[in-house]
């Protein structure tokens, strides 16, 4: 079940795909409200000057934009407080809409809980959208030590996977690689062409990835909330392909760490 929290889309999620994509694929502009600046460490703090304005423009869309604060620290406050009690009724209110929760204590709990569910649905596919905690347990490297194939859907996560290469960002993996560097990587990966733009270099990574949205056997994903009442998994997200991989294969797999978890969805 996906659900979005306007607060959280409002600070968080307005205008940042089109800061993602301008940085990620260095698709340079020449008025005031686009990225500036010749190398990526000018166009990282420029970008970040961008997403300031969106936020702000974001933050005036509440009457009392103080209160609204306050109320959102004495809900995580609250939370917090009663966290054991929350946990447990998330827990039973998912599994009442059919989901399953397996606790894990530690990386290798984790790793393991997700290797006996790809091993039980015998999935050998799997499509990941970008997740942080799998980052941290080491995922990735630890599904190509199974044998399980998996190919990541967020723009800067695959063009990352498809270098070989280790983000360079938590928001913009890609952030180290102009639109050249990554038209070679997609030549030498995809055979697109290597003069390609920003845009087709978009719509090519589009287009590769149908495939394995629709032949996955798992997906993937993260999560922004956890939400005790109705046991509901929030996901906010700016590209599309989070929803794809929570949706189209008949497993969805989701990593969320008790601080996520919240006890309301107003």
């Amino acid at each position: 079940m996906n659900l979005i929290s306007p607060c959280f889309y409002a600070c968080t999620a307005v205008g940042l795909y089109e800061t993602m994509m301008e940085l990620i694929l260095e698709n340079p502009k020449t008025d005031t409200t686009g990225i500036q600046g010749d190398t990526w460490s000018e166009r990282a703090v420029s970008a970040a000057k961008m997403q300031q304005m969106q936020l702000d423009a974001g933050s005036r869309q509440y009457s009392n934009l103080e209160l609204a604060r306050e109320r959102a620290a004495f809900t995580r406050w609250k939370t917090i407080e009663n966290l054991d009690k929350y946990l447990i009724e998330f827990e039973s209110n998912f599994i009442k809409s059919g989901g399953k929760v397996i606790w894990a204590q530690d990386t290798s709990d984790a790793l393991e809980a997700i290797l006996e569910i790809l091993k039980k649905t015998s999935v050998k596919e799997v499509i990941k959208s970008k997740t942080n905690t799998a980052t941290e347990i080491g995922l990735s490297a630890f599904l190509e030590s199974q044998g399980i194939q998996y190919k990541e859907t967020d723009t800067g996560d695959f063009i990352v996977q498809a270098a070989g290469e280790d983000g360079s960002h938590m928001v913009m993996p890609a952030l180290h690689k102009s639109s050249k560097e990554i038209a070679r990587v997609l030549n030498e990966k995809l055979n697109v062409p290597a003069n390609a733009e920003a845009q087709e270099l978009v719509g090519l990574i589009r287009d590769h990835l149908r495939p394995a949205f629709r032949n996955a056997g798992a997906g993937i994903t993260g999560c922004n909330f956890l939400v005790a009442d109705p046991g509901a998994i929030v996901i906010v997200e700016n590209e599309g392909n989070a929803q794809l991989t929570s949706s189209l294969p008949k497993t969805h797999i989701v990593l969320a760490g008790i601080r996520t978890l919240c006890d309301f969805t107003r």
